[in-house]
């Protein structure tokens, strides 16, 4: 069975097909004003356009068309007059797409998924190892613990030093330590703070911040976490004490560590803190996967825990990096598959 057609309700048959002929589709059918059909530019995949006297409320119809270079062609269809929605996006789940609306609200996708279409990390059946295929790398939500990496103000959009993709996974986040807490797990806020003469800054930006740089500065609102993540969204960071090597209580089990380089373990007691929770599997999330996140999950690796990061919950994941985990036994879930998993664990329903 071969799925090669797509019939689209429109209320305006003629105005659509102005609409669709410009995206680049051939039109083989016109029996106006109740149809039209198009192929599609590559392969023999058909759309067919068909009248109705009034769409449902909110209705939405969302078609994807994959290209190699999704930026390249957004930029011919802008010159051509099409009106995107905003810049192409890396996707949590591997997809890089923008998006713009045909006349009657339809979602059209430009997108390249590449191998992740049909073959991604989380395929069930193939690709990375299911969830329960390893007892030595099966999550134990039972035993586990949230880590936030360095989801601090400054990071989120606007902020000086804004990684993009952060503030939209956000909400997943806030959503993980609220299940977190509700079940009574431990949670640790990972937290990066750079002096104003530079002393503890990575070598790559130390010069920066010795030039007058302000980013995640010791008492900034900037280095505070942001308050989605937080019991109380008005705590805030004791800069003294998480310097000094602290760890600073938020709540029963809640609290805020500071690492001095990109991984969470690196001059930080960080292991002690989860061994003696009897914490033996980690739940990843927050800013930045190419850099802290991915460090820490190898690091946690190391120190054989088992690790699990939350895909729609991190920012700046891309395809090769999410394969490579999962060839070091780390389990990519989405957000809602570690709320059930946590909640089946705690014998409880999802919050």
């Amino acid at each position: 069975m071969r799925l090669n057609h797509v019939t689209l309700a429109v209320t305006d048959v003629e105005a659509s097909v102005a609409f669709y002929a410009r995206l680049g589709l051939t039109q083989v059918v016109a029996s106006y004003p109740e149809y039209a059909r198009f192929v599609a530019p590559v392969g023999d995949t058909t759309l067919s356009l068909h009248r109705i006297r009034d769409l449902p409320p909110r209705a939405s119809t969302s078609i994807h068309f994959e290209v190699e270079d999704v930026d390249r062609t957004v930029g011919e269809l802008e010159r051509a007059g099409f009106c995107f929605l905003g810049d192409p996006v890396d996707q949590p789940y591997l997809w890089r797409e923008a998006v713009l609306l045909d006349p009657d609200g339809h979602r059209i996708f430009i997108y390249h998924a590449g191998e992740n279409r049909l073959d991604p990390p989380w395929r069930l059946g193939a690709g990375a190892p299911p969830p329960s295929s390893d007892p030595y790398t099966e999550p134990n939500f039972a035993a586990a613990a949230l880590l936030t990496i360095d989801t601090q103000c400054d990071v989120l959009d606007g902020g000086p030093l804004e990684i993009a993709g952060t503030s939209a996974a956000l909400p997943a986040m806030s959503a993980l330590a609220r299940q977190f807490r509700a079940a009574g797990r431990p949670i640790v806020h990972i937290v990066r703070l750079y002096q104003r003469d530079g002393r503890n800054v990575d070598l790559c930006r130390r010069r920066a911040v010795q030039d007058g740089l302000r980013i995640l500065a010791p008492a900034a609102p900037g280095s505070q976490i942001a308050p989605e993540l937080l019991p109380q969204p008005d705590l805030e960071l004791d800069e003294q004490l998480l310097l000094g090597g602290g760890i600073q209580p938020l709540g029963p089990q809640e609290a805020a560590l500071y690492k001095p380089r990109w991984g969470a373990f690196y001059g930080t007691s960080l292991e002690e803190h989860l061994r003696a929770r009897g914490v033996d599997t980690l739940v990843f999330c927050g800013c930045n996967f190419p850099n802290c996140p991915r460090t820490s999950i190898y690091e946690a690796s190391e120190r054989d825990f088992r690790v699990v990061l939350v895909r729609d919950a991190v920012s700046g994941l891309y395809e090769r990096g999410a394969r490579e985990l999962a060839n070091i036994g780390a389990h990519l879930l989405s957000a809602a598959e570690v709320a059930d998993a946590l909640a089946a664990a705690s014998g409880g329903g999802a919050t």
